[in-house]
């Protein structure tokens, strides 16, 4: 990434993407086994931008996950 022209790929979780009945399903899951934690793309944004990228795209693929992929 130090020359500006790679990425980075996220698989995860993005809230407002899926189902309801299906990120309530996550939350109950993510609240009870792991102390993990769901993003909006909001949040998402925020944290790529603290980190100093620049830009990112989200698609949703494999039922309730996307794949994000951020640019410096």
């Amino acid at each position: 990434l130090k020359d500006g022209r790679g990425k980075v790929i996220v698989i995860d979780i993005v809230l407002g993407v899926i189902f309801p009945c299906t990120q309530l399903w996550l939350d109950l899951l993510m609240s009870t086994i792991t102390t993990g934690e769901e993003r909006r793309e909001q949040e998402w944004w925020r944290l790529f931008m603290e980190a100093g990228f620049t830009k990112y795209m989200i698609r949703p693929v494999l039922g309730f996950l996307s794949i994000i992929e951020v640019f410096p």
